[in-house]
């Protein structure tokens, strides 16, 4: 592949695709593309992102489509590398369609890197990322390093292109024998939590048949198979903090804070810090956007108690869900709901301080009173 300059500005970068049919407003609820680039560009950030459409880009109109790129976005159509690798990878049939485009990204990725001869850093952020500071200052902290945070490809940060050809040899030997490759895995997931913390290979790799490119990454990382720096020789330098899921924002502190407990959350305007590290972005995961959704109405009913958390104890499930129903916040309206998000600060409600405090948060020690 291309040979990589780091003294060129990094290639920020974002997937989408679109179910057929969706509208323009549907696709906005789900994938806040204008909100995303409206909230950026109001922090006065001079960085463009680039959003590579695996699919569906038709669907949408011309007018959506310009006003993106009139607020800095680059859209790019990759249907057909897209096509490309599914054609080359039929054994990830069996998985759904969201897991499908999950682990052929990275090829198109690579082919679309290869097709336009880019020797610049790729910063990828999923779709439910929405950015706590500008991106440029993103980019000082994370220039020159290769790593998937935390063992989330959320975010995903490759200056080493080693890295592509790592993902693509093993995802050809998994595809030859899912079954075979995922137990032999498995055989070697000893020593999984400490790489957690030492590699950043992440704690969600759970199940024996690999079933999701994060699970495949996470075991690439643990088992030496991708390149990664190591977080004890990164995370020294950062000026921001990061984290793949807010629900546990205090377990993330590992080299970044001093303390894991009894920690100060603070909102100054449109700024979030943790222990005065000014965070960096906000993953609006699945289970953190479910948590947010109980936590909001806790916060309007004035709820006499703090926000279970849903993953370690599954019987909160069931409530989580009853209030999902009864007011189901999408992926946009949490967005707009935070001032510290929402560049129309009329149409927002909650700060993140409603959320993270000793009063409400789930982990009672995680932050101090004051």
């Amino acid at each position: 592949m291309n040979a990589v300059r780091k003294d060129q500005t990094p290639i920020f970068l974002m997937f989408a695709w679109l179910k057929a049919g969706m509208s323009d407003a549907q696709f906005e609820e789900h994938v806040p593309l204008q909100f995303c680039a409206q909230s950026l560009h109001s922090r006065g950030s001079h960085s463009n992102l680039t959003i590579l459409f695996l699919g569906g880009m038709e669907c949408l109109t011309d007018q959506y489509k310009q006003g993106l790129v009139d607020l800095g976005l680059e859209l790019v159509d990759a249907h057909v590398f897209y096509e490309n690798a599914e054609a080359r990878f039929p054994a990830l049939k069996r998985f759904n369609n969201y897991e499908i485009h999950c682990f052929l990204r990275w090829i198109v990725l690579q082919n679309y890197v290869q097709s336009r001869s880019i020797t610049q850093q790729i910063l990828h952020f999923d779709g439910d990322v929405v950015f706590g500071a500008d991106l440029d200052d993103i980019a000082t902290d994370l220039k020159g390093r290769t790593f998937v945070l935390q063992g989330c490809p959320a975010v995903s940060s490759i200056c080493n292109y080693e890295w592509f050809s790592n993902y693509a040899t093993e995802l050809e030997s998994f595809c030859a024998n899912i079954e075979c490759y995922s137990q032999i895995a498995w055989q070697h997931r000893d020593g999984y939590n400490v790489s957690a913390s030492t590699k950043w290979s992440g704690h969600c790799w759970f199940r024996k048949v690999i079933s999701s490119d994060q699970d495949l990454i996470s075991y690439l990382i643990h088992a030496d198979l991708i390149v990664q720096e190591r977080p004890k020789d990164m995370i020294g330098t950062f000026q921001l903090y990061y984290m793949q899921n807010p629900m546990w924002i205090q377990y993330y502190h590992g080299g970044q804070l001093s303390q894991a407990k009894n920690l100060k959350f603070t909102s100054i305007g449109r700024d979030c810090y943790i222990d005065g590290k000014k965070i960096a972005l906000w993953h609006f995961q699945s289970d953190f956007s479910l948590y947010l959704n109980f936590t909001l109405l806790s916060h309007r009913f004035r709820l006499p108690f703090r926000s279970p958390n849903q993953i370690d104890h599954p019987r909160w499930m069931l409530l989580f869900r009853a209030a999902r129903k009864y007011t189901r916040f999408s992926r946009l309206s949490l967005y707009r709901g935070f001032i510290e998000l929402n560049p129309d600060q009329s149409a927002a409600k909650y700060r993140f301080t409603d959320v993270f405090n000793a009063r409400r948060h789930w982990e009672k020690s995680a932050f101090s009173k004051d």
